[in-house]
């Protein structure tokens, strides 16, 4: 039977290859626009969204079916039912009607992410509660174009446990098939479009960007497209937009993936990404549909106060409409290293340097600290959540006509199901390369980082050594005290391996159970040695204690093979010229370099343990 951490990967694997798949059918249709109706990309395309995604929930989950449907909320009634292969085998009937039932109505009017027993569900409908269905999850959330969805998935005449990992499985996944349909709807409209003679700047616009951002498979390189697009439209005066601020938030797992800042005819900057928690609690976006100009933030200064002997205490000054400011209301401590968003959530500054004098002007509730122009923030909205701000600026203080905001909400509605793809696939990504018990890089990443790094070191002719470290006796660790004790340490040790090991160059990953790996790119064997020694003697001398249970102290001791390399480029390229066969240089170098580590830990081993061979 598989444990929790095997049904997890397996579902992650199942997510990405679903996301990349879909991608790929959008790459390859016969024509950008989309694939020609009865085309064979167009069945395949069709069959995958409508069966295969669906099959793969009611598998992965242990359902006996699933159906999505998919609502017109202006029209107020049922646009399409997809179903799984297993609803035709299991329920036989189908619940498409001119008219939704209760059930649907509610469920489907607002957002919801629910495990029930359907069989005590008021509004469940009768011929269903006489089939015997049973424990149901079920997930309702709004999408674009007027659009809402209601997937339900569940088991009949039997019962079956649904947990927070199942739901947050179910999210993933329909955020996914959601976006899936709607990105095939869009393409289907442009392809209608694109038989007009006549194209306009807008369907040209619209359909570039659509067919880019297809193409995308990380999220900045997303970003750029969508700014680049933003950047393209012009007003009756031929005025532009002079700077754009995106955040994209991850807003299942409350956090913020990037920030990017673009001024006009500049390259973009990829800033720190804000404090999600603090923007989203404080930003007035979140409370409303959009912000326009500055009619409901305020301006305010912050002065360096320096009769204060604490550095970093600001008094704020309010700013009234003449610009003068008045008395000091209020002092905030500003981290010196961070002032950017450190006070609510404003994220951009100004920082005078006049007679030793610092201030530092902004906005509390925006960005945008009292522009000459105007400005607009729009949200981001992905299945019902907000999942990140555009936040675009103007020189022309009538700028945002009632055409041109249209014009943006709709880039956005258009660029939302791709941005819910590449979140989604940053998420998997980072999933695939973690170690979900320390939190640190596992093999799989190391191998990729490896090979970046071999060829690195071979065009640049540097150095690079690489170790395993293995914990000694272990197992006696985890025989004696038991394996959730064991965990514990291992968590601890792979804390300590990144405090040590701290340039910013250096690799650490878990290879597995209490073997661990560091690649030092740019050093030799000397300052390897070096730097494993300090390494060895800090776990020696340290006393590993249990957190939660007192009485338990542990000493370790660590055992530690290392290779080194140094490139010789003329015998390298010597050797790929004379093979018929292309030669993967960097993996032969990363398997001589694991075979000759791993050799000499087992040398270190016979040595008594506690010892270093490189």
């Amino acid at each position: 039977m598989k444990n929790n951490k095997e049904i997890n990967n397996e579902r992650l694997l199942w997510l990405t290859n679903a996301t990349e798949k879909t991608l790929n059918m959008i790459i390859n249709s016969d024509n950008y626009s989309g694939a020609k109706a009865g085309s064979q990309t167009e069945n395949r395309f069709g069959i995958f969204i409508r069966k295969e995604i669906l099959n793969g929930i009611d598998k992965l989950l242990d359902t006996d079916f699933t159906e999505f449907i998919i609502y017109d909320v202006i029209n107020k009634k049922i646009k399409d039912a997809v179903f799984s292969d297993n609803w035709d085998k299991n329920i036989k009937v189908s619940s498409i009607a001119p008219e939704p039932t209760e059930f649907v109505k509610i469920k489907i009017s607002k957002n919801i992410l629910e495990i029930f027993n359907y069989l005590d569900d008021e509004n469940a409908t009768e011929v269903f509660k006489k089939m015997d269905v049973r424990d149901v999850i079920l997930y309702s959330f709004s999408g674009a174009n007027n659009n809402r969805f209601l997937a339900v998935s569940g088991v009949y005449k039997r019962n079956k446990n649904f947990f927070k990992n199942d739901a947050d499985f179910y999210k993933n996944a329909m955020t996914l098939f959601a976006a899936t349909y709607e990105m095939r709807q869009l393409f289907e409209k442009l392809s209608g479009s694109l038989k007009l003679e006549k194209l306009n700047k807008k369907l040209n616009l619209i359909n570039n960007l659509a067919y880019n951002l297809s193409l995308a498979y990380c999220i900045e390189y997303a970003l750029k497209i969508f700014a680049e697009a933003l950047f393209s439209i012009k007003n009756n005066k031929k005025k532009n937009i002079k700077s754009i601020h995106i955040n994209i938030f991850d807003s299942l797992h409350k956090k913020t993936l990037t920030s990017m800042i673009y001024l006009r005819n500049k390259k973009p900057v990829f800033s720190h990404p804000v404090d999600y928690t603090e923007y989203v609690g404080n930003c007035k976006l979140f409370s409303n549909n959009i912000i326009i100009n500055n009619k409901q933030c305020h301006r305010y200064t912050y002065a360096k106060n320096n009769n204060n002997g604490i550095a970093g205490v600001y008094n704020r000054f309010k700013t009234d409409e003449s610009g003068e400011f008045g008395e000091a209301d209020e002092q905030f401590i500003i981290a010196e290293e961070n002032i950017c968003g450190t006070v609510s959530t404003a994220l951009k500054n100004v920082l005078n340097n006049n007679n030793d004098k610092k201030e530092v002007s902004f906005v509390d509730d925006c960005e945008f600290h009292g522009t000459d122009g105007s400005y607009n923030c729009y949200p981001i909205n992905i299945s019902g959540c907000i999942s990140g701000s555009v936040n675009i600026e103007s020189d022309d203080d009538a700028f945002f006509s009632k055409n041109i905001q249209g014009l943006i909400a709709e880039i956005i509605n258009i660029a939302a199901p791709f941005f819910a793809k590449l979140i989604l696939m940053e998420y998997n990504k980072e999933l695939a390369i973690t170690d979900s018990l320390t939190g640190i890089y596992n093999r799989r990443f190391m191998y990729e980082f490896a090979k970046r790094e071999i060829g690195r070191a071979i065009r640049n002719k540097s150095p690079l050594s690489f170790a395993i470290i293995d914990i000694d006796k272990f197992k006696e660790i985890n025989d004696t005290y038991g394996h959730y004790i064991g965990d514990g340490i291992l968590k601890e040790f792979a804390a300590d391996l990144q405090k040590l090991f701290m340039r910013k160059q250096d690799l650490i990953t878990r290879y597995g159970g209490d073997e661990f790996i560091v690649i030092l790119p740019e050093t030799d064997r000397d300052n390897a040695v070096a730097i494993l020694n300090r390494f060895n003697h800090f776990v020696a001398s340290k006393v590993y204690m249990h957190n939660k249970i007192k009485n338990i102290k542990i000493n370790l001791t660590v055992s530690i093979g290392g290779s080194s390399f140094l490139p010789k480029l003329t015998d390298i390229y010597a050797e790929r010229k004379k093979s018929k066969n292309k030669i993967n240089i960097p993996m032969l170098i990363i398997e001589e370099l694991f075979k000759i580590a791993d050799a000499n830990l087992y040398k270190a081993k016979e040595r008594g343990r506690n010892t270093i061979v490189i």
